[in-house]
């Protein structure tokens, strides 16, 4: 409220769980199912109503190869067959993102905060770039939720402008407006060492980047 922070909890399940249940349904490792599930996106949902020199065996046929995700081709090194990108996603992924804003819905009703966000639900870290994760967020809460990304961020690669740094660059932004509550050196050596360490720090996230 009023800027303040109202209501914190940690739950003992993410998006890791996710990658966890794509590993279980296809006997493979958790690191070939996180790539799996990196994989995918938005576009995997969408498909392109039949046109009309298209017959439906055609249609069907396209429908399945846009369908077929194949491992291979993204380097895992299990040998699986084809794998439905529709039956993944909406069986396999949701069901678990759905028991996630189940759980967040249950501790804001709990708390009686539903009524105090009308604004929606924004969604950060690597888990928000799961596809299908903000409509399924907006099913079960009922709001309107859209994932955050940290902008207007100065001194950093363009690459870290994404959800999986948006608490760490956040948190980076609030110290830096801050007033230094212990006064032992003059402003300008504060702001000195402010600027130091925000590029020690921009180039360490750089050294993850060509």
């Amino acid at each position: 409220m009023d800027g303040a922070i109202s209501f914190s909890e940690c739950m003992p399940i993410g998006a890791n769980h996710i990658a966890q249940d794509i590993a279980l349904a296809y006997k493979i490792s958790f690191d070939s199912a996180e790539r799996i599930k990196l994989s995918l996106s938005d576009e995997d949902l969408a498909v392109d109503p039949q046109s009309k020199d298209e017959s439906k065996e055609e249609y069907r046929r396209r429908l399945r190869m846009a369908d077929a995700l194949d491992p291979s081709l993204l380097g895992i090194p299990e040998t699986i067959g084809s794998i439905s990108k529709n039956y993944l996603i909406k069986t396999v992924m949701m069901a678990r993102v759905r028991e996630i804003f189940e759980l967040v819905m249950e501790q804001l009703e709990r708390q009686k905060l539903m009524e105090q966000i009308p604004s929606g639900a924004v969604v950060s870290g690597g888990g928000a770039l799961t596809v299908g994760l903000t409509e399924e967020a907006t099913k079960v809460l009922g709001l309107n939720a859209r994932v955050g990304e940290p902008n207007n961020v100065r001194g950093v690669a363009e690459n870290l402008e994404d959800p999986r740094f948006a608490t760490v660059l956040g948190l980076l932004k609030y110290i830096t407006h801050q007033q230094p509550t212990l006064v032992a050196e003059p402003t300008t050596q504060v702001v000195t060492n402010k600027n130091t360490l925000l590029n020690k720090i921009s180039d360490f996230f750089r050294s993850f980047f060509p």
